[in-house]
């Protein structure tokens, strides 16, 4: 196995954006700021995300491409997703949900933070990035020609584990009371 140099930067080429909350005046800031400093990159979303972008970016077509992200294949020999931001809806408020009808409760978004968190050597995963998160990342890319380093993905891989760990437990705090 190739040792990883944590400060080696990896170009953004490819990036995956799923939320919960499509803000878009947020969403502009990032995806301008995303054109901008990343030559060539293609963004990836769905749902709704994919909608407002697609409204954000009428007038440069080709630079978004829509679908269904839970279909997409994300194996870490086989990807080349560099940058993912996630916004999940908090585990917690659907719990009444979750109890009545756990088919019903949309898990892609946990599943891809999972699966983006353990390829950190390729992607660097922002789970509920608010607008500051937003700046730093574009400033960030800005100061590295459009790239990011291995110790950076690894970081934000750290933090977005700890998310759904802090998810989990809250869920489980819930049930816990309505089970005892």
């Amino acid at each position: 196995m190739k040792e990883i140099d944590v400060d080696e930067l990896t170009p953004v080429k490819k990036i995956v954006i799923s939320l919960a909350d499509n803000n878009p005046n947020k969403l502009r800031i990032l995806v301008f700021g995303l054109l901008e400093t990343c030559p060539g990159v293609k963004v990836y979303a769905d749902g709704e995300t994919y909608q407002v972008i697609h409204d954000i970016l009428v007038d440069k077509p080709g630079q978004i491409k829509g679908g269904e992200l839970h279909n997409m294949r994300f194996e870490p020999l086989d990807d080349d997703i560099d940058l993912a931001i996630i916004d999940p809806c908090p585990l917690s408020h659907d719990l009444e949900k979750f109890l009545s009808q756990p088919a019903e409760i949309d898990d892609k978004r946990f599943n891809l933070i999972m699966t983006m968190a353990t390829n950190w050597q390729r992607t660097l995963i922002l789970v509920s990035p608010g607008l500051d998160v937003y700046k730093g990342l574009i400033d960030r890319l800005r100061g590295n020609n459009g790239a990011l380093s291995a110790r950076c993905r690894l970081l934000n891989a750290y933090e977005s584990m700890n998310f759904l760990r802090d998810q989990l437990e809250g869920m489980m705090k819930k049930v816990n009371t309505l089970i005892t």
